[in-house]
């Protein structure tokens, strides 16, 4: 009979040390653990094991981004590593804040973003053309963070220049006249195509080209192919656009990325019209 007493009295201790336990646990204070906007009357929520590792998996995504999620990440960064087992006491999450950093849409969305402006590329291409109306609005600029808006194809079309190889290969034995080449550059791309905006056909600028080299080294560049001449332009000057008109009785047109539609029309007419030289 006193043994059926201690026993009884043991099992009451013991539930009223779990209760006690239990109701420290409810009055421990909660933090919203991604608390992102102002809530008002919306009570928070104890995680489930679903929701925390749902949790977690956002906050490894997020902390390879940007915004205000990213900085909410950064706080909690602690939890990537953390199951379930081990949550703190006082983690806890209002349902809307929950619904806002876990969403799916958004994150990718602000990974395409990242894709397509990977570090330094639209720079690199704006300093390479030497392009200032770029350049006035990104320089040493985060370009994710300030939020620059773009089309898709337009971007990829502007830097997709720098996938191509830094320089032409050399044929074995083929001249370069680099001289005459500095000159060219000089008078008839900086001058003409890119501060005057003219619109040049092809086969006039190797004529000019071999003439320059006549008469400023002296040499015969009468075999220096077009194709080689084409290749240095587009290496050097990656703001130019090489144009084959769809008539064939039109030369391959040069001109610079800034000029306009109607500019280049006019140009396609005119040759079309008479004999246009550089």
């Amino acid at each position: 009979m006193a043994a059926s007493m201690v026993t009884s009295s043991s099992s009451d201790s013991d539930e009223n040390g779990q209760k006690s336990h239990q109701k420290s646990k409810s009055l421990q204070r909660k933090w919203c653990y991604m608390h992102i906007t102002s809530i008002r009357h919306e009570e928070m929520q104890d995680f489930t094991r679903t929701r925390w590792n749902s949790y977690r998996d956002s906050l490894r995504r997020w902390l390879e981004l940007k915004g205000e999620c990213r900085d909410v990440a950064e706080n909690y960064k602690h939890c990537v590593d953390l199951e379930f087992e081990s949550i703190p006491e006082d983690a806890a999450f209002h349902p809307t804040s929950y619904c806002r950093f876990i969403d799916k849409t958004a994150m990718a969305k602000m990974e395409r973003r990242i894709f397509l402006f990977p570090k330094g590329h639209l720079q690199k291409a704006a300093e390479l053309k030497d392009d200032h109306s770029i350049l006035m609005h990104i320089k040493d600029k985060d370009c994710v963070a300030i939020e620059v808006q773009y089309h898709k194809s337009c971007y990829q079309q502007y830097t997709k220049f720098l996938s191509k190889p830094a320089r032409p290969e050399k044929e074995q034995n083929e001249p370069m006249f680099d001289v005459s080449y500095n000159l060219f550059c000089e008078r008839i791309i900086r001058q003409r195509l890119l501060v005057n905006q003219e619109v040049l056909k092809m086969d006039q600028l190797r004529k000019t080209f071999i003439e320059l080299v006549k008469s400023s080294e002296g040499l015969d560049a009468s075999n220096y192919r077009q194709d080689t001449l084409k290749k240095r332009l587009t290496c050097d000057f990656p703001q130019l656009v090489f144009h084959t008109p769809a008539k064939r009785n039109i030369c391959e047109l040069v001109f610079a990325e800034t000029v306009d539609g109607n500019t280049c029309g006019h140009a396609t007419f005119s040759i079309r019209s008479r004999n246009h030289t550089v």
